[in-house]
């Protein structure tokens, strides 16, 4: 299900084009392959190892690990599930379906956004900040990302009952390690093309739905 949902949010974002190198990019490697210390006419050395070393490989090893509770639960086959496993079920799929909901929500706030902007239409509300701030996206700056570390932190205490605290948690743990960066990222490139972003995240959290309320104007 975790994989039907990330197939067909990519697609519909034009991911799956041919061919693949014409397709969209995830708009912050612009900016981190013209960032001072990343530019490959000013650094190729120190760009060429990020690209090795954390594009190419760590990556794909991170996504190895990130699946090893899978092979804990192999090693256990047979094992009679839980109340504890049932449980770790339906929160999987709630976090499933409010990120889905999430993606929703900001793909059609952009696509309506961007609509108005090719055709020279006027801009209100949320659409003059620029940025998505209602539905989920009220709660918290990352909703999307905020479930997406719930549901690995989930699949991965699928594994606690059969084998403890084992390895397989790393995968889970490097994970988390990456999001808070990846978001700040994010932000940091909104905040400077959007001024009103910078109140936006003084009035929420990061990842969880706490924090005060923020006024769109009209």
């Amino acid at each position: 299900l975790w994989g039907i949902r990330l197939t067909l949010n990519f697609a519909r974002r034009g991911g799956y084009t041919w061919p693949p190198w014409q397709g969209e990019e995830d708009y912050r490697w612009e900016h981190v392959r013209n960032h001072d210390r990343m530019k490959a006419d000013k650094n190729p050395v120190r760009w060429h190892l990020f690209n090795i070393g954390f594009i190419c490989i760590y990556q794909h090893v991170l996504l190895m690990l990130i699946a090893a509770p899978a092979h804990i639960a192999y090693k256990h086959r047979g094992t009679p599930m839980t109340l504890f496993d049932w449980v770790l079920g339906v929160v999987f799929l709630i976090l499933l379906i409010l990120e889905s909901q999430a993606d929703n929500e900001q793909f059609e706030f952009q696509t309506e956004k961007w609509r108005k902007i090719k055709a020279n239409l006027p801009l209100h509300g949320m659409e003059k900040d620029g940025f998505n701030s209602a539905g989920l996206w009220a709660a918290c700056r990352h909703p999307n990302y905020a479930c997406e570390q719930g549901m690995w932190i989930t699949f991965a205490c699928f594994s606690l009952p059969l084998a403890g605290m084992n390895w397989s948690l790393i995968g889970c743990c490097l994970l988390m390690s990456l999001f808070t960066p990846s978001a700040q990222l994010s932000e940091s490139i909104t905040a400077r093309k959007y001024p009103a972003y910078k109140k936006y995240c003084n009035a929420k959290w990061m990842f969880l739905p706490f924090g005060g309320s923020y006024a769109v104007d009209k």
